[in-house]
């Protein structure tokens, strides 16, 4: 299991293999851990790539090329954003795709049998992740909007820190 980096470095409107325009980003020889279906990439704001890997992995990486050599597969480039670790956030359960927001956010669709929500990801401490603390919000069965909203109409996300200047919760 692999990421390809494409890049058409000729401008020629085509990227082509033959002119090393093709490149392995990440793959399971990285120090980072082995893919299983990797299956939807996004761009965040912050310039790094974030892989969703929604098979048995089940975890949202953050892949940065840190030391120049046009790829993850270093030791330091690749860290996990989310997965299923701490068991006071919601865990994933058939994660199928990953959307950044502007706001430096992420929304994750998971369609599984025991969960059909989308979670908004949001790191409020600035560690890197969303795994030490309730930043992942989950917004309920898909169609339906979260009950707990903020002032401005947003979904209600909370730090730990924070958590006793949330009204309403």
């Amino acid at each position: 299991d692999l990421v390809l980096r494409l890049e058409d470095q000729d401008d020629s409107g085509q990227v082509e293999t033959e002119r090393g325009e093709v490149t392995v980003y990440y793959d399971d020889s990285s120090p980072g851990p082995d893919l299983s279906v990797a299956s939807h990439l996004a761009s965040g704001s912050d310039g790094r790539v974030y892989l969703l890997d929604g098979g048995t992995v089940d975890a949202v990486l953050c892949l940065e090329d840190r030391s120049g050599d046009l790829d993850a597969n270093d030791a330091g480039d690749v860290r996990v954003f989310y997965d299923n670790s701490n068991p006071e956030l919601p865990a994933i359960a058939t994660a199928n795709t990953l959307v950044g927001a502007p706001d430096g956010s992420f929304y994750l669709s998971d369609d599984g049998s025991a969960a059909r929500r989308v979670l908004h990801l949001v790191d409020l401490n600035r560690d890197g992740d969303v795994l030490d603390h309730p930043g992942a919000a989950g917004l309920g069965p898909l169609g339906e909007r979260h009950r707990r909203v903020d002032r401005r109409g947003l979904p209600l996300t909370w730090d730990v820190q924070r958590a006793d200047q949330v009204v309403g919760a």
